[in-house]
């Protein structure tokens, strides 16, 4: 039996002959992994070897000897991402003489009695029709096809096999006409000028994973057959691509009925559309139509080249280094919005409404918020978001170049050597290290009217005493902020603690659902301070300021709080990011989103999740607002406070 018929296959890593794998495949009929049958040969197992009648069962396989079994050489490892053309054509010009050596008029052993058959099947009659050969080779398919009537072009990225092809073409006048290029960029090629195009092994891989598939459409007529092992390869790819989206759902989703959807079914409605479809968008729809059937929030797919676009290339990058400054999305743009006035973006000059326009190789064009197909805006206002934290947090030590636009819109170039994370370096569970702060101040707003403000960066333990302290500095102040902008999130459980601090009862802020499991969020009362002093929770007016990258934690407080009527909340949107969830890639290279719990908040059924937690006071912030220095959301709440008394 062979892969298509094996219940499952894998890669065993293990070396044998030049080869540093083999592939073993599940019998259908007898539940055992078997060897391939070139591993078998390897270890002497093979059907042919253990026979009294070897000879005649060699010649059942083959009618010659295999004089190069395989390469002499070590497999050298490369993700897909990593081959590029210049790898392919120094590869390929290396080997090409080698290569032409084993080919006649009927190419190698391999052509002759394994691909050019059905090949030439799917391909049909060719005879005065044009045919483009992509990844033609010494042109031995070109040669070959010429003979039979076609009208032939071919194309290659090795100049040493070109050389080849056109030598013979020169011996023999066949009217085949050979370009230099790549697979994946053929745009000097007229559009729909051929009728029929092969890509026959040597390209098929490199030419769909460089999206030279879909571009290929453009220069054939009609789209029969695109060449064996790139279809087959493309199939394969669709299928695993859908298998793994639907996987990855069936096994994580919260809900085991999956919101009432029959999951089973819907794999075997779309199953085969993701088989059929002739190109990755068409897959994508398909995809999206599966993810459309749950009818929930937050399950997207991305596009690989969406989120290659965003993150652009991260290595280093989320290092935990200080620039001293943060930005937020101002409209389209990123605009300073505070500054550490000890740290290394003041010592370097920048200010508040600067707009970030470049760090180091990331260039922002236009808008820094892409448009991206089937994701709404809010989402991909977020991943923005998230990218440009990381690109300005690589390692403590590393130099970063940014370009600004000042206050004039003048262009700034500056260099910033990133500074150690401030705050208390706290470890928590099997999350990275991770510096947490927290600041607090009372203000005097007005005559005999105090406002309390407590900031603090994630939800951790280090910060539940520096908490607990400074709210037994304002217990006295007639209202209390609580700035959980930027606050990212963190542990769940602390909502509970720190919601006690301003109710007096058990109320549920919000229940959590998993697979297995329920985590519902009760207020726990608090009447003890620091010192061991009876007391009542806080009963002022409590105002918390949340933004577009508040998430998780953040949201379950602030949205739980003011759904009970015990918090006002001032602000924008916050990030919708409530629910473990995660982006998986997937075989194709696209990355499926999906949530893996449910949360509601309990008074009202609000699933924050892809919604996030509305303000009660919407406020925008401007840039002329940071350039003079203004925090909007911040005045907003204090004035708030003042009109309650």
């Amino acid at each position: 039996y062979c892969s298509s018929c094996a219940k499952a296959t894998e890669e065993v890593m293990d070396r044998f002959w030049a080869w540093e794998y083999y592939f073993s495949y599940l019998s259908p009929w007898s539940d055992r992994w078997v060897p391939a049958l070139d591993r078998m040969e390897f270890d002497g197992t093979h059907p042919s070897q253990l026979t009294s009648v070897r000879s005649e069962a060699e010649a059942a396989v083959s009618q010659e000897q295999y004089l190069v079994r395989y390469p002499e050489r070590v497999t050298q490892w490369r993700t897909q991402g990593e081959v590029t053309d210049a790898d392919v054509r120094s590869s390929w010009n290396a080997n090409a003489n080698r290569w032409d050596a084993l080919y006649d008029d009927d190419g190698d052993r391999n052509r002759r009695y394994q691909s050019d058959e059905p090949m030439l099947a799917l391909l049909g009659d060719a005879h005065s029709q044009r045919v483009l050969d992509v990844g033609c080779g010494n042109g031995y398919l070109c040669r070959k096809l010429a003979k039979a009537g076609a009208i032939m072009t071919g194309i290659d990225l090795a100049d040493s096999f070109l050389e080849i092809a056109v030598k013979r073409e020169t011996d023999e006048k066949l009217g085949i006409t050979y370009h230099h290029g790549s697979a994946a960029e053929m745009d000097f090629l007229p559009d729909s000028h051929f009728d029929k195009a092969v890509s026959n092994y040597e390209h098929a891989a490199r030419l769909y994973a460089a999206g030279g598939m879909d571009a290929l459409l453009r220069y054939v007529k009609h789209v029969g057959v695109r060449g064996m092992a790139a279809t087959v390869a493309r199939q394969n790819e669709h299928i695993e691509t859908f298998d793994e989206a639907w996987r990855i759902i069936a096994e994580t989703h919260w809900d085991p009925e999956f919101n009432g959807v029959d999951w089973d079914a819907v794999r075997e409605e779309l199953r085969p559309r993701a088989a059929e479809a002739e190109s990755i968008a068409e897959l994508r729809t398909v995809i999206r139509d599966m993810l459309s059937r749950l009818g929930q929030s937050h399950f997207a797919l991305w596009p690989r080249e969406a989120l290659g676009d965003l993150r652009g290339d991260d290595d280093g990058a989320g290092g935990g280094g200080d620039p001293g400054f943060e930005v937020m999305l101002v409209d389209d743009q990123f605009v300073v919005s505070v500054v550490d006035p000890e740290g290394p973006g003041a010592a370097a000059g920048v200010a508040t409404g600067w707009i970030l326009q470049r760090v180091d190789s990331h260039e922002i064009e236009g808008s820094a918020v892409p448009e991206v197909e089937d994701i709404d805006e809010h989402t991909v206002r977020v991943e923005v978001q998230r990218a440009m934290q990381r690109r300005l947090s690589r390692s403590p030590g590393d130099t970063i170049e940014l370009g600004f636009l000042d206050e004039d819109d003048e262009p700034r170039w500056v260099q910033i050597e990133l500074a150690p994370p401030a705050g208390q370096l706290s470890q928590f569970g099997n999350l990275p290290p991770i510096f947490a702060t927290l600041e607090s101040e009372v203000l005097r707003a007005e005559v005999d009217i105090d406002v309390g403000v407590i900031a603090f960066n994630i939800w951790l333990p280090s910060v539940i005493r520096p908490f607990d302290e400074a709210i037994d500095t304002m217990r006295h102040a007639d209202g209390i902020i609580l700035d959980l902008r930027g606050n990212p999130g963190g542990l769940g459980g602390m909502v509970m603690g720190v919601g006690g601090h301003f109710v007096d009862e058990n109320l549920s802020l919000g229940t959590m659902r998993m697979r297995e499991s329920e985590l519902d969020f009760v207020t726990n009362p608090r009447r003890v301070d620091t010192s061991g002093a009876l007391v009542e929770p806080y009963a002022g007016a409590l105002a918390i300021l949340i933004d577009n990258t508040s998430a998780s934690t953040s949201e379950v407080f602030a949205g739980g709080l003011q759904a009970i009527g015990r918090a006002r909340v001032f602000g924008q949107r916050s990030m919708g990011a409530v629910l473990p969830s995660m982006m998986d890639e997937l075989p194709n290279g696209d990355v499926l989103q999906h949530a893996f719990a449910d949360f509601v908040i309990s008074q009202t059924g609000v699933r924050l999740e892809g919604r996030g937690v509305i303000p009660d006071e919407v406020v925008r912030v401007t840039r002329d607002d940071l350039l003079e220095g203004r925090d909007p959301t911040m005045e907003a709440a204090v004035e708030w406070i003042v009109r309650q008394h």
